[in-house]
C-alpha cells in the first residue's frame, strides 16, 4: 500500500497498467478456453484417428501377406521339398525365381522375398537369381531366421541389418529345427513414411514388435524417450519433453502372438 501513497505519476502508471493487461490476459484466456484449445484437441483428435486407420490398414495388409506367404509355402512345401534341400536344376531355380518376382510384388511394403535353405548345400533364391551361402553365411541366417514363438511364423527386427521381417517355416521334414525358411523383408521406410505422412513438423513415427527394437523415422531427439513411454501407455495423451508438449498416441495391434 505504501507503493501507492506515494501517489502522483506511479500510481496512474500502475492503474493504466493494470486496465492494460487485465483484458489482455482475459482476452488471452477466452481464446486458449474457447478457440486454441478447442482447435489443438479437434487436430489431435482429428491425427489420432488417421493414424488408428493407417494401423489398422497396416495391420489387415500384414495379416493378408501372412495368408498370402502361408500358401505359397505350402505350395513351395508340396512342389519343391526335396529339390530345396540342395541345390537343385536350373530349370527348377528360373521357376522359383519367377514365381518370387510374383510374390514379392504382390504387397506394397515388400522389399524382396527369397527362400533359404540351410541344409548340407546351402543356398538362398530370390527373384534375382540363386547363390551358395558360405558357412559363416549360413551361421548367420539359422540364427536371424530361428524361430522361437512356438509357431510356424514369425516376425522379427534384424537389427545389424536395419530390416524387418517374416519369417516362414517350410521344411516339412525338419518342423522343430527347419532348414528351409520362406523369408519377406518388409520395406520399413515406405511403411514408416505411411505414418510421418500423417504428422506435422518435428513429429516422429515408430514401429516395434513386443516393445522391443524400436524403428524409428522423423526427429531423433524423441527417440531418445519414446520406447519407455510405449511400454506405459497406450491410447493417447499429452506428454512434455524438454520444455514442450506432445500429442502422443499408441496403438497395439496383435500379429501372430506379437503386439
Amino acid at each position: 500500500m505504501k507503493y501507492f501513497k506515494t501517489g502522483g505519476f506511479h500510481r496512474k502508471l500502475q492503474l493504466a497498467s493494470l486496465w492494460i493487461v487485465v483484458p489482455l490476459l482475459a482476452v488471452a484466456i477466452f481464446l486458449h478456453a474457447y478457440l486454441i484449445g478447442p482447435l489443438q484437441r479437434s487436430y489431435q483428435e482429428l491425427n489420432n484417428r488417421q493414424v488408428e486407420g493407417i494401423v489398422s490398414n497396416i495391420n489387415q495388409q500384414f495379416s493378408q501377406l501372412e495368408v498370402t506367404l502361408s500358401v505359397w509355402g505350402q505350395s513351395f512345401q508340396r512342389r519343391y521339398q526335396e529339390d530345396l534341400l540342395e541345390t537343385t536344376n536350373y530349370q527348377t531355380l528360373i521357376q522359383l525365381s519367377e514365381e518370387l518376382f510374383y510374390l514379392t510384388n504382390s504387397s506394397n511394403y515388400v522389399n524382396r522375398i527369397g527362400i533359404y535353405s540351410l541344409g548340407e548345400a546351402p543356398f538362398g533364391i530370390e527373384s534375382g537369381g540363386t547363390y551358395e551361402l558360405t558357412l559363416e553365411q549360413t551361421k548367420t541366417a539359422f540364427e536371424r531366421y530361428r524361430i522361437d514363438n512356438g509357431r510356424q511364423y514369425q516376425w522379427k527386427i534384424i537389427e545389424e541389418e536395419d530390416e524387418l521381417i517374416f519369417v516362414q517355416n517350410i521344411d516339412s521334414q525338419g518342423e522343430d529345427q527347419p532348414k528351409i525358411f520362406l523369408v519377406a523383408t518388409i520395406d520399413e521406410q515406405s511403411l514408416l513414411k505411411y505414418f510421418y505422412d500423417t504428422q506435422i513438423e518435428n513429429g516422429l513415427a515408430a514401429i516395434s514388435f513386443n516393445h522391443e527394437s524400436f524403428r524409428f523415422i522423423g526427429d531423433q531427439n524423441l527417440a531418445n524417450v519414446i520406447q519407455p513411454l510405449s511400454e506405459e501407455h497406450q491410447g493417447t495423451w499429452v506428454e512434455s519433453i524438454n520444455g514442450n508438449d506432445y500429442s502422443m498416441i499408441a496403438v497395439n495391434s496383435t500379429r501372430l502372438n506379437q503386439i
